[in-house]
This record gives structure tokens, C-alpha cells and sequence, in this order.
């Protein structure tokens, strides 16, 4: 929609996936849905959240390549997540 020229209302959908993912506790989820709206407009807020949701996301990968390669994802980068295994 963002490409679409109705990039409001893809902003007003990925925001609401966003409050939707926040309720269920699981932060890849959360990571998906803040990079959504960071794909859309630059948010501190999001930022903010997105990292959290990517750093919680890493700590639960075992240490070494799976971590890294997680760390190194356009989600992840995006997010501003701290690229360390």
C-alpha cells in the first residue's frame, strides 16, 4: 500500500499490526511488524521498540552463526539492532 500511493492508510495498517503484535508477548513477531512501519516513515518510538523486539529475538538464538545471521537481516538492521553474536 505504502507503494501504492496510500501510504496513510499502510501507515494506519502497520500501526495497528504493531499494537497487535505488542499483545502477544512474542518479540519476532513485534520485530516484523516495527520494521513494517519503519519501511514507511522513520518513528524513534519504533526504533526503539523494533531493537528491544530484535535484541530479545537474538538472546534467544544460540551464540555463533545463527545469532550473527540474524543480526546481519535487513529486519534486524533495520531495527537497530547491535550486530553481535
Amino acid at each position: 500500500m505504502a507503494h501504492s500511493g496510500r501510504p496513510s492508510l499502510a501507515l494506519e495498517a502497520a500501526r495497528q499490526a504493531l499494537v497487535a503484535a505488542e499483545g502477544t508477548g512474542d518479540p519476532a513477531m513485534r520485530l516484523r511488524a516495527a520494521s513494517v512501519v519503519l519501511e514507511i516513515v522513520p518513528d524513534e518510538a519504533v526504533v526503539t521498540a523494533g531493537k528491544s523486539a530484535a535484541e530479545a529475538t537474538a538472546s534467544g538464538l544460540p551464540e555463533g552463526h545463527m545469532r550473527q545471521h540474524f543480526l546481519d537481516s535487513a529486519v534486524a538492521k533495520r531495527a537497530g539492532a547491535e550486530a553481535r553474536a
